[in-house]
């Protein structure tokens, strides 16, 4: 292995490769035909904060709460007392939706998640998330300038290859992003209940 396929138990899973990429690319271009990327950096009185550092980070909700759309679609939010549905836009996407369904669990909020060329996340973890609501990655559009850095204190860089669906630990695990690329990435992003699979690696 590289340090592109370094995949540690503990802060990012390799949970299945082989996705379909022209699948996957259909159903973006799909998705962003019918809903534009949303830049939370340019919405006022967003709901929820970013670092100063972070730019270049844009999203487009496909499952999200009662199917909504916009911002409030690509906020994550507790998953307690709520119904997510597919929205308009994921409705359009055939290979997401099987993909989604394939995972044989709860899924919670799902969003395309673009970054920029040079784009930056900056460090932090995703408080909403815990054991039982985990988020798993597939990129879509990647390149190797594109790196996840996992760890609060000795970091690890990984790349997540196109095509494959990952877990990373988000939750207690800081963790921030590079795009030292001239391209965009884009990921689907998933949000969900570990399956019984899942559960057995974490």
């Amino acid at each position: 292995m590289d340090k592109y396929d370094d995949v540690n138990m503990k802060d990012c899973i390799l949970l299945k490769n082989g996705y379909d990429i022209d699948k996957l690319i259909n159903d973006y271009i799909i998705a962003e035909s019918n809903h534009e990327f949303i830049n939370p950096e340019k919405i006022n009185k967003k709901s929820f904060s970013l670092s100063k550092e972070t730019h270049g980070w844009e999203a487009i909700p496909l499952h999200t709460v009662n199917g909504i759309v916009g911002n409030q679609g690509t906020i994550p939010v507790e998953v307690i007392d709520k119904e997510f549905k597919p929205n308009q836009i994921l409705l359009k996407c055939n290979y997401f939706r099987e993909i989604l369904s394939d995972l044989d669990t709860e899924i919670y909020l799902v969003r395309l998640m673009k970054l920029k060329s040079n784009g930056y996340i900056a460090p932090h973890t995703d408080k909403l998330l815990n054991e039982n609501v985990i988020r798993c990655h597939i990129p879509i559009i990647t390149n190797p300038g594109v790196n996840l850095y996992i760890g609060n204190e000795e970091k690890k860089q990984y790349h997540m290859k196109a095509g494959n669906l990952y877990y990373i630990n988000a939750y207690n695990l800081e963790h921030h992003v590079e795009n030292n690329s001239d391209y965009d990435r884009i990921n689907l992003v998933m949000d969900i209940k570990p399956n019984k699979f899942i559960s057995s690696l974490l």
